[in-house]
């Protein structure tokens, strides 16, 4: 018998459990979970890179369904840079996330090339391209498996590589000034481009851990009022087999002072998160923004899964 291993990081939150390895008694994941804070969208749909005018260096850790040992863990560093002039912007990142037995790496490099389609007077819409290098280590001395005498276990510790790609796209209203007025935007990227597989045979084990097709959709507008800011969301992600999680969210600014947001998630997941501004910081115009964010099941097996938590924490500077 061939066991397939499902990929669910990105919506692993979906069903409160894992999808995949039912047969094996394995958990796995292959793409972390979205993060909270939109500032790092761009790993999910390359074409939100640097979607303003300011250069930006970022980090983020994340610990999911703290009920549990071995629960997921995820941190990220990356940046993201502008280059006005060229209608364009770079990104670059690095996610590290670990759930036992498997520990996956990634370092990525993301591409937006931007222009005026006009079907508005200061629109833009945003065409991008991401690159990854992956990295799985496992180690089966942390698996917990309910037959030990299972031939499809892998045994030992292993160290793959493969690569992967991403390719998105989002229109905004008014991209000239994000904080000034009103606007609206919305886009869609797929990830997991390309086919691949993990192979266990050298474990002594048929199983195979697939990558699988990724994708998103994200629509939402942005209310300014003088120095106030509110922008509702609705973002939903997709992976193969027909796997859904649609996010409600909203935020409410007071602009370049603090942050505080709500979302809902078809997998009764509630969040709240906050978050503040340090202007002049190092120059003038350097800005570290820093927020934290809770979750909260509100399903049959809340009580199992427990909590997650968020942090992040970002350097902006306008060139």
């Amino acid at each position: 018998m061939k066991a397939k291993w499902y990929n669910l990081r990105q919506i692993g939150v979906l069903f409160g459990l894992f999808s995949g390895l039912w047969t094996i008694g394995i958990q796995a994941q292959q793409v972390a979970n979205r993060p909270a804070f939109g500032e790092l969208s761009y790993l999910w749909n390359p074409a939100m890179t640097a979607m303003g005018e300011s250069m930006e260096v970022s980090m983020a850790y994340r610990r999911q369904w703290a009920g549990f040992d071995g629960s997921p863990k995820t941190a990220m560093l990356g940046v993201q840079v502008p280059l006005m002039d060229q209608q364009m912007s770079l990104g670059g990142f690095f996610n590290h996330d670990e759930i036992q037995p498997m520990v996956f790496n990634q370092i990525g490099m993301t591409y937006a090339y931007r222009f005026r389609p006009g079907l508005g007077q200061k629109d833009r819409l945003a065409i991008g391209l991401a690159g990854m290098v992956n990295q799985q280590l496992f180690d089966g001395l942390d698996l917990v498996v309910n037959d030990p005498d299972d031939n499809l276990i892998p045994g030992g510790e292993l160290n793959q590589f493969d690569f992967n790609a991403a390719a998105g796209f989002l229109y905004l209203s008014n991209a000239s000034d994000l904080y000034g007025k009103s606007s609206f935007y919305f886009g869609a990227a797929v990830t997991g481009l390309i086919p691949g597989s993990f192979d266990y045979s050298g474990l002594g084990s048929a199983a195979k851990y697939e990558n699988r097709l990724h994708a998103n959709a994200v629509i939402g507008v942005r209310i300014v009022r003088d120095v106030f800011l509110i922008e509702p969301s609705v973002w939903v992600d997709y992976a193969q087999q027909n796997l859904f999680n649609t996010h409600l969210g909203i935020r409410l600014e007071m602009i370049e002072t603090f942050w505080a947001g709500l979302d809902y998630s078809s997998a009764n997941l509630m969040s709240f998160q906050a978050g503040v501004y340090f202007r002049n910081v190092l120059t003038r115009d350097g800005l570290i923004k820093a927020g934290t964010r809770g979750s909260f099941n509100m399903g049959d097996i809340a009580a199992t899964r427990g909590s997650s938590y968020d942090f992040y924490v970002g350097y902006q500077y306008m060139f």
